[in-house]
């Protein structure tokens, strides 16, 4: 007998009398990772959750199954023992990462008998992926100098035995209390390449700002390259009222995949941007070509 991915007989499905009573419609167990303003998506794991903050995990599949299982099957190795997951058997549970690292969560969804299972992982870090200094940790920073007077000359501010820096401990925790509010909207996720001088449209979305109180700047972030000696160049479009985003062309001559952004001011209100991406002189024998692999807007309050 063939069965489809959730077990169900396919000649159960093409036997449907018409005008009969319409099959059971089974869902399939989908995590959804939420922490306040930070959505994951949809069956999708995420990164940049906060440490000490709750993470509300969602069973898309919907409400009304026979049972869910909530579990954390890997933590951060500093951790003895995992996370206590609060409501474990409910479509909504919660838990709360107490250091930076990876949180390997999977759920079970038993719906009228057929059991389905999500793995994903969220991961708590800051987000250049810093690990603060702690107490006791050795190793990583050596103190400099045969005094503490030559130590402290050199900057360190810490125990003699190199366990921790004050100084460099409060500044780590300065600047992620600083960048700690910050949204990023992936526009461009894959390789994107032109050979033509006129600007291609390669990645689309809509943004919000009013969404995020207090929002203050906005970056545009591409990575962009062009073979033999051509320039890339890249900019940033409002679709919506027709028109260039002030200061966001940006453009690149290297071989090399090469990061480039722009510090860029934003309409408050919701508008659809487009990403556009083109070679800056034409190539007659069709040979050169620019590619741009990755763009995104990252909005800070």
């Amino acid at each position: 007998m063939v069965t489809n991915r959730l077990g169900i007989s396919q000649s159960t499905l093409g036997n449907i009398i018409p005008g009969g009573p319409l099959p059971q419609v089974i869902m399939q167990a989908i995590i959804h990772f939420t922490q306040g303003a930070l959505d994951g998506g949809s069956g999708q794991s995420a990164i940049g959750f906060e440490v000490a903050q709750p993470v509300t995990m969602t069973d898309d599949g919907g409400a009304g199954a026979t049972s869910y299982l909530w579990e954390v099957i890997n933590w951060p190795a500093p951790l003895g023992a995992a996370p206590i997951i609060t409501n474990p058997t409910a479509q909504v549970a919660t838990i709360t990462p107490s250091v930076d690292g990876s949180y390997l969560i999977r759920l079970t969804r038993d719906d009228g008998g057929i059991v389905t299972s999500d793995t994903r992982f969220f991961a708590a870090m800051d987000a250049d992926g810093l690990q603060l200094p702690v107490a006791g940790i050795t190793g990583r920073i050596v103190n400099v100098g045969g005094s503490p007077l030559l130590a402290q000359s050199a900057g360190w501010m810490g125990r003699g035995d190199a366990g921790t820096n004050t100084m460099l401990d409060a500044y780590l925790r300065w600047v992620k209390a600083a960048a700690k509010n910050a949204q990023a909207f992936t526009v461009v996720g894959g390789s994107q390449t032109w050979n033509l001088d006129t600007f291609r449209r390669i990645g689309t979305l809509s943004i919000d700002p009013s969404s995020y109180p207090g929002y203050v700047t906005a970056k545009f972030q591409a990575i962009i390259e062009a073979t033999g000696t051509k320039t890339a160049a890249i900019q940033l479009y409002n679709l919506t009222d027709g028109g260039v985003v002030a200061g966001s062309l940006l453009t690149a001559t290297s071989n090399d995949p090469t990061l480039v952004e722009a510090t860029v001011t934003l309409p408050s209100a919701a508008k659809t941007y487009e990403v556009q991406l083109r070679m800056t002189t034409v190539d007659l024998v069709n040979v050169d070509s620019v590619t741009c692999t990755s763009a995104r807007i990252l909005l800070a309050w």
